[in-house]
């Protein structure tokens, strides 16, 4: 990991002007464009230091992200600021990919709104790894974490907006704010606890626990997400869920 000069400069206010609206405008575009915009700002601002204008922009719609973050770890405002420059928003379209399986996962997420679905494919079949709603980061973590081509996929289920940034982003700020690394473990510990529970559940619970399961921990999922998703979630066919479904 190195550390680089943290946008170094100001810009006068006719090219933040440029900025904001090009960042406003290209929002509204498809994934593989979005991504192709965050990557051109990103390469050309990079040694850019934004004034007040700009951070206040920023900041004000990042309200959901801040209070996930400081459930582990509160910043002082000057450190939040430096965090939070890193971050860019995207919107995927329902169907839009996060990440693709066999390409590098870059990115790591902050949902602020939608549900998103990651899944293996495997001898021709779909099997769903999870599906994670608001509040929650979401990412291809061996991809992400060891910058390999990722063995998953993720996907919008609805319309979905997240906070995201670079795995250089997160490397950098790990040396300048050393204390973010306990939200890394934090993160970490829960993506373990949640594998576990998963695990257990279908070694050890029949279809109807595991469903009921669900509709006490997850009932968002249930009501926003397509019944052959939510199968696949519980290690079951479609038939079998509408089986199950018809007993409760």
């Amino acid at each position: 990991m190195c550390t680089e000069n943290f946008y170094g400069v100001f810009f006068s206010q006719t090219r933040l002007f440029f900025v904001l609206i090009v960042v406003l405008w290209e929002q509204k575009k498809p994934l593989d464009e979005e991504k192709r915009r965050i990557q051109k700002i990103s390469d050309r601002f990079q040694n850019s230091l934004l004034d007040g204008k700009a951070t206040l922009l920023v900041s004000s719609y990042m309200e959901a992200l801040q209070k996930y973050i400081e459930q582990f770890v509160v910043f002082s405002e000057e450190e939040w600021d430096q965090l939070s420059r890193r971050f860019r928003l995207i919107r995927l379209k329902r169907g839009d990919f996060f990440c693709q399986q066999g390409e590098v996962c870059n990115w790591m997420g902050f949902i602020e709104q939608g549900v998103v679905r990651s899944y293996y494919c495997l001898n021709n079949q779909e099997i769903t790894r999870f599906i994670l709603c608001e509040g929650v980061f979401v990412t291809a973590l061996a991809s992400f974490v060891q910058q390999k081509p990722s063995r998953e996929t993720i996907h919008a289920i609805e319309p979905t907006r997240l906070w995201t940034i670079g795995h250089q982003d997160l490397e950098q700020l790990y040396l300048l704010l050393p204390k973010l690394e306990r939200l890394g473990r934090k993160i970490m510990e829960q993506s373990q606890i949640l594998l576990e529970q998963r695990v257990l559940a279908l070694l050890s619970f029949t279809a109807e626990e595991r469903y009921r399961l669900l509709m006490r921990e997850y009932p968002q999922i249930l009501q926003r997400v397509p019944l052959h998703y939510i199968a696949s979630l519980l290690g079951m066919k479609p038939e079998t869920l509408s089986r199950v479904r018809r007993k409760i």
